[in-house]
């Protein structure tokens, strides 16, 4: 019995370019033609909204909820805060354009919650894969044999919360990694330094085939950086010969696997927790109070607004938010206020 073993190495890049993009605008081609172009256009707006819906709930890991999936358009557009469209043309029966959704956040949020369903919004650091390909003892990096390279570059889960992306051609010769870099930990860490990123993932595949179909197991764990000190094994078999559709079923397991190891990462950090502030604001009459409100609640982050009391033109409000304090405090300073903290209160004015 012949075993053969895929291994791919992860290499961390750390750019916190990345972070906090989730809720960036949508851009959808579409290309629809209909009985009319106003049938036309209208399906194509459909189509941009749910292919940007889709691309957003999968960002966030909602793979396996179907409510949450087929929502329904009216559902889409209560979240949806504006629609841009370029390159627009429109013919008898065909229409053509660039739509862009732009989701507010704050009802994100709100929707995803009340909906009982557990997010990271912060987009985690880039990884560089870099896929080897092992049999026999030999490794396989820069083959067009390496199936299980094919595998990780289909799934569209790279693009998740840890973006990745796949080495190919002279990114893999100028990374100069071999089998004996592999063994080395420490010379692979030096190594990953010196094209400017950081910790290293390992993850093996090894692939059995028996009388019984497939029999595959996945390892991985890592060697220093974001996610030291993480490791996972599991275990996979199918009747099916198909070595493709078993690899994609692993790809989708080891995405989510380091979405979970991010998730864990962060879980503990205050800046990815919700916190509370209050704060004290001038108000005029009863329409300023409403503007108030809605002024807080477009902040960035900012998930819910009470208000306290009100008493001679001063509303006191008890933000929730996520993140830090100093952020929050940010925010305001962008929107023209000056923040001044008294007893634990902040007293907000503009300037």
């Amino acid at each position: 019995m012949k075993k053969f073993i895929f291994v791919f190495i992860i290499i961390t890049c750390f750019n916190s370019s990345f972070a906090g993009v989730l809720f960036k605008p949508k851009v959808v081609l579409v290309n629809e033609t209909a009985d009319n172009v106003v049938n036309a256009k209208k399906i194509a707006f459909s189509k941009a909204k749910k292919t940007a819906w889709l691309d957003l709930v999968g960002m966030v890991g909602v793979t396996d909820r179907n409510d949450i999936i087929n929502i329904s358009e009216n559902d889409m557009d209560s979240m949806i805060e504006n629609i841009d469209v370029s390159g627009e043309k429109a013919r008898a029966k065909r229409y053509i354009a660039n739509i862009t959704v732009y989701f507010n956040p704050n009802k994100i949020r709100s929707y995803f919650r009340n909906n009982n369903i557990n997010f990271l919004e912060e987009i985690g650091f880039p990884v560089l894969v870099v896929p080897i390909y092992e049999q026999d003892g030999i490794s396989y990096i820069y083959e067009q044999a390496n199936i299980w390279e094919k595998a990780l570059f289909d799934n569209p889960k790279k693009g998740g919360l840890l973006p990745v992306v796949l080495a190919q051609g002279g990114v893999k010769n100028s990374l100069n990694i071999d089998s004996s870099v592999i063994k080395n930990h420490k010379k692979l860490i030096d190594t990953s330094k010196l094209y400017g990123v950081e910790g290293v993932v390992i993850a093996k595949v090894s692939l059995i085939p028996s009388n019984f179909g497939l029999h595959m197991k996945l390892q991985y764990n890592s060697v220093g950086g974001f996610l030291e000190n993480k490791s996972s094994e599991q275990s996979f078999k199918s009747k099916d010969m198909d070595k493709a559709k078993l690899l994609k079923r692993i790809s989708n397991v080891f995405y989510s696997g380091l979405e979970k190891m991010w998730q864990e990462k962060i879980k503990h950090n205050k800046e990815f927790s919700l916190n509370t502030q209050i704060v004290v604001l001038p108000t005029k009459n009863q329409q300023d109070l409403e503007r108030l409100k809605l002024e807080l609640s477009d902040i960035e982050n900012i998930e819910k607004v009470e208000l306290i009391s009100l008493n001679g033109g001063l509303a006191e409000f008890k933000l929730t938010f996520l993140g830090v304090l100093k952020k929050l405090k940010i925010a305001f300073e962008r929107l023209g206020y000056i923040v001044n903290n008294k007893h634990n209160k902040w007293i907000i004015r503009l300037t």
